[in-house]
């Protein structure tokens, strides 16, 4: 309830109280606290009632609102998902298990194959692009329909929500992969950035994807999926296509080298 039905409850019961304890010699002043305490009483089911209905006609409102943002979310969320996992796919060594659901995607061991990735190889995809340069344009266009979505549905989004598509948003470790267009190299054959990673940066990205999807799962009416069987062997890009053959340094390594990274990527 809300501070003003506490006020008229209140007043209710502070009328009753006086017209019941009204000296018996002064009927007309019991009779008149009696009819007040009612009128009250009466105005307090009014404004409550009243007030309940057009608070649930608010939030029904804000939900269906909410289920559209959440729409645009899954798109950007599906989308990505599926550019991580083709990532993966051909970054993992031949015969290895692949995910073939989104729980064994999120899991975040699948995640680790991304260490492996040569984002200077092929992206098996047309017109011919690079890892470097699809993981880039990929996450970079995520990010620009998270800022459409929270711009255009703020009012509507649940703290919760607008609290996990940001938290997702700002992940430094897709923000590395927006950048990765822009960093060229430090020197003949050395990258000037690696998807290998020695600490929790990765994992807690997975975490943060995890979250959004939940979300998205529970609140928009569908659930995000793999459309694709990763596992077949006849599908773009193959399996090992774009691993590298020796493990590249660690991203921490890599930043202490680039002045422009050394208090930490960039938000996207």
């Amino acid at each position: 309830m809300k501070p003003r039905h506490f006020t008229l409850l209140f007043l209710t019961a502070a009328t009753g109280v006086l017209a019941y304890l009204a000296p018996f010699h002064a009927p007309f002043v019991a009779s008149y606290l009696a009819n007040l305490s009612a009128g009250l009483l009466a105005t307090f089911l009014i404004v409550f009632l009243v007030e309940r209905h057009i608070d649930a006609t608010h939030e029904a409102e804000r939900r269906s609102f909410e289920r559209l943002a959440l729409t645009d979310v899954r798109h950007a969320v599906s989308d990505l998902i599926h550019v991580l996992a083709f990532a993966i796919r051909a970054a993992s060594a031949p015969g290895a298990t692949l995910p073939t659901t989104i729980d064994d995607l999120l899991a975040s061991e699948p995640f680790a194959a991304l260490s492996w990735l040569d984002l200077d190889a092929d992206a098996s995809v047309l017109p011919a692009r690079t890892w470097r340069e699809r993981l880039s344009t990929s996450t970079k266009g995520v990010a620009e329909r998270f800022d459409a979505t929270l711009q255009k549905y703020s009012p509507f989004l649940s703290s919760q929500a607008a609290a996990t598509i940001e938290d997702l948003r700002q992940d430094s470790y897709l923000t590395l992969l927006a950048d990765l267009g822009r960093l060229g190299t430090l020197g003949p054959g050395q990258p000037a950035v690696s998807l290998h990673e020695g600490g929790g940066l990765r994992n807690d990205t997975v975490a943060r994807l995890r979250a959004l999807v939940d979300l998205v799962n529970a609140r928009s009416g569908k659930r995000i999926g793999l459309t694709v069987n990763f596992d077949r062997a006849d599908v773009e890009p193959r399996t090992g296509s774009a691993r590298l053959t020796v493990l590249p340094p660690a991203i921490e390594v890599i930043r202490g080298a680039l002045p422009n990274m050394r208090s930490g990527a960039p938000r996207l």
